[in-house]
């Protein structure tokens, strides 16, 4: 049987070879913000992945390093779910317009808020204020307007919402029994690695009282699942391509299937 790390490196090479003709066709496709942006995502998850490493001094590192790629793979699969169903380029246009708008506001108001503490600054404004005072450009940004960017934002940023999204997209179409449990146990860690994150109490106590055999183990775990997450990303940008430009991506896929 092929293990995960064979698997893992033949889609990596394979990937890698049909690169500039990948580029291509997102390009001439239907979907080219949103092949663009799995494409990108399958770097993003190569690029954390290296750093992941079976040696047990890396313990909470990689389980960090494990949550943030199971976030960038659901955020991934959440783009490539809805171009899917919606066959539209609609979810890579969001993603590259009002997340990118949405970011940006939120980041810049905040900024805004924290000098303003600084400069022992009592005014209280709002988010659209502070945007419209300090932003001319968007003077007739409306209060719907900056709503809609931030719900908009919250979809890719909400992962319990994107996470419920995937498992009912599937369910709608197949028996739960069928529903990819790989991806299933994918969202239940995700949440589990969620302490880490957050610096919470729950990793800290498995980080003080778990023995070190018990952390060599979690450490190879997370090992395998980011070479799965890097696997599954490309897949699935190959998946959609896979419509328009057949037969050189479906024989790719058929060695996975």
């Amino acid at each position: 049987m092929t293990s995960i790390h064979q698997e893992y490196q033949l889609i990596y090479n394979t990937f890698n070879q049909l690169r500039h003709e990948i580029e291509n066709d997102i390009n001439n496709s239907k979907f080219p913000k949103t092949g663009k942006a799995l494409l990108i995502f399958t770097d993003k998850i190569d690029e954390i992945s290296k750093t992941l490493t079976p040696e047990i001094t890396n313990f909470y590192t990689s389980q960090v390093l494990t949550r943030v790629i199971f976030e960038h793979y659901l955020v991934s699969d959440y783009l490539y779910t809805r171009s899917k169903l919606d066959l539209s380029d609609n979810v890579g246009q969001e993603y590259y317009k009002e997340y990118l708008c949405g970011e940006f506001f939120k980041r810049f108001s905040y900024s805004k808020q924290v000098d303003q503490i600084i400069d022992n600054n009592p005014e209280k404004k709002t988010q659209l204020e502070i945007i419209k005072e300090s932003l001319p450009e968007f003077e007739d940004l409306t209060n719907a307007e900056l709503q809609r960017i931030f719900e908009i934002k919250n979809s890719f940023y909400d992962l319990k919402k994107i996470g419920k999204y995937l498992i009912k997209s599937e369910t709608e179409k197949y028996s739960i029994a069928n529903f990819n449990k790989a991806k299933l146990d994918l969202i239940k860690r995700y949440s589990d690695l969620s302490s880490y994150v957050h610096g919470g109490p729950l990793a800290e106590r498995d980080f003080m009282t778990l023995d070190i055999q018990k952390k060599e183990e979690i450490v190879k775990e997370n090992v395998d699942w980011s070479k799965l997450a890097s696997k599954l990303s490309k897949l699935n940008l190959l998946n959609l391509l896979t419509g328009e430009f057949g037969l050189k991506y479906l024989k790719v896929l058929k060695i996975f299937n």
